[in-house]
């Protein structure tokens, strides 16, 4: 899983005392828990890998990817038929040189070696507020001594989904 979050960031943030975060499953089931959320919102594959495998159906010249940035195709095979020298990348996907149909195994490399700031900044965000809320799950206000909290609902904070505009898969935009 591609580091999100800072483990010594979040442990001075929230005053932690032990030093591995094996000591606070809860903190290691929020951290996964963001990931996911963050790759469902942005429609994207984040974790770098050097063999990506997608199969799709489509019909045209254009084939959306989830693991961007993509670096290289290792193979477009379509309908059994290898097709990767009528495939050039782009920035969301792969186009072909004319219109495809059919059932299309995309092998590539791409994904994220290191998180980009920005992106690092909405999961420690939101890591963060699941974390301070963890007892209360759902809750949209708590009463106190001095009357009543209240948070924003359940979901990615308005700041994290700002924060991650940039990197919604392009198709999703559509």
């Amino acid at each position: 899983m591609l580091e999100l979050v800072d483990f010594e960031e979040l442990r001075a943030v929230l005053r932690l005392q032990k030093e591995d975060l094996e000591d606070y499953p809860d903190l290691a089931a929020i951290i996964s828990s963001v990931y996911a959320a963050i790759e469902s919102h942005t429609w994207r594959t984040l974790e770098y890998s050097d063999e990506h495998v997608e199969t799709i159906w489509f019909d045209g010249r254009i084939v959306s990817l989830k693991a961007l940035p993509i670096i290289d195709l290792a193979s477009v095979v379509l309908d059994g038929m290898e097709v990767q020298s009528l495939a050039k990348i782009r920035q969301d996907g792969i186009e072909f040189l004319s219109p495809m149909r059919g059932r299309a195994e995309v092998t590539y490399e791409g994904g994220y070696e290191t998180a980009p700031p920005a992106l690092k900044r909405a999961a420690t965000l939101q890591v963060l507020h699941e974390f301070q809320r963890k007892d209360k799950v759902g809750a949209e206000s708590v009463s106190n001594e001095g009357g009543f909290t209240r948070w924003p609902q359940m979901g990615l904070l308005d700041e994290v989904k700002r924060l991650l505009a940039p990197f919604v898969h392009p198709a999703r935009l559509i």
